[in-house]
């Protein structure tokens, strides 16, 4: 963390005295405090003990007057004495070096993206977030000179290198043991009404970079989408390459027409896939 991002974790400006350091930093903590957090949910009460390590950071770095930046380089020497490696395996040799991020949400809800780390490391969903990611490697195409026209193709490609599919599946779904994942999606776009009763499996084929489902003689029935971006650079490529199977179970299909045609749209739906 810089000298600047530490100002700017605790709303002071550079050069504001010690005493008012000290006061903005005790009005931050005081919000972490574990009486404070102790009747929140378990995701709140983490961010909560995250943001409080940052403030203490912060304090510590602008008491000092320190710049500490604690980043990591490829190899996992720490930048400054107290740092450990980043936790997250090396991707390929060919991948370029990219900044790892860490969001603070101030009490205010302002967000600063605070650089922890750079190497070459693949994504580790249990250490990074979606969004510090995609912040990263948009960055890494910039720094190739990719044109707004280049943008796209270059994003997509530099994501699929810097994830290794099962690894984050793992981590962002919490799967630790056990070949099936059970993933939320939507099922979209439903152009015909031969369904089937509610809760039975629907099989899941990839055209492409789109998904979606088929009934018993084959014929596409639905469009399936994910909430959370990330799905899409884990499952497709496991399903592409042979590596797991999948079907689609919707518990709460509902007909909104009469006869044999309905109107369903955004149905909730679960993907179940198992690795092959």
């Amino acid at each position: 963390m810089t000298l600047t991002e530490a100002a700017a974790v605790l709303h002071i400006n550079r050069g504001d005295s010690g005493d008012i350091i000290k006061k903005k930093y005790h009005e931050q903590i005081r919000l972490c405090h574990p009486d404070e957090t102790i009747r929140h949910d378990d995701a709140r009460r983490k961010l909560l003990m995250q943001r409080a390590q940052i403030i203490n950071e912060a304090y510590r770095i602008l008491i000092r007057g320190e710049e500490g930046t604690g980043e990591r380089n490829h190899s996992g020497s720490p930048g400054d004495s107290a740092a450990a490696p980043f936790p997250a395996p090396l991707a390929p040799e060919d991948c370029a070096e990219r900044s790892i991020y860490l969001p603070y949400e101030d009490p205010d809800g302002e967000v600063i993206y605070l650089r922890v780390a750079r190497g070459r490391y693949l994504w580790n969903p249990e250490a990074e977030d979606f969004s510090c990611l995609t912040k990263s490697v948009l960055e890494v195409c910039r720094g190739y000179g990719s044109t707004p026209q280049e943008l796209p193709a270059h994003f997509h490609r530099l994501m699929q290198a810097y994830i290794r599919p099962l690894y984050a599946l793992r981590g962002f779904t919490g799967v630790k043991t056990g070949n099936t994942f059970r993933i939320p999606c939507r099922l979209q776009n439903l152009p015909r009404a031969a369904w089937r009763e509610a809760g039975e499996h629907l099989t899941v084929n990839l055209r492409g970079m789109s998904l979606f489902t088929t009934d018993e003689i084959g014929e596409e029935t639905g469009r399936i989408s994910f909430d959370e971006d990330a799905f899409y650079y884990m499952v497709l490529p496991l399903i592409r390459e042979g590596k797991a199977s999948a079907y689609l179970e919707a518990p709460d299909m509902e007909r909104t027409g009469k006869g044999p045609y309905c109107s369903l749209t955004h149905v909730f739906a679960y993907v179940i896939m198992t690795l092959s």
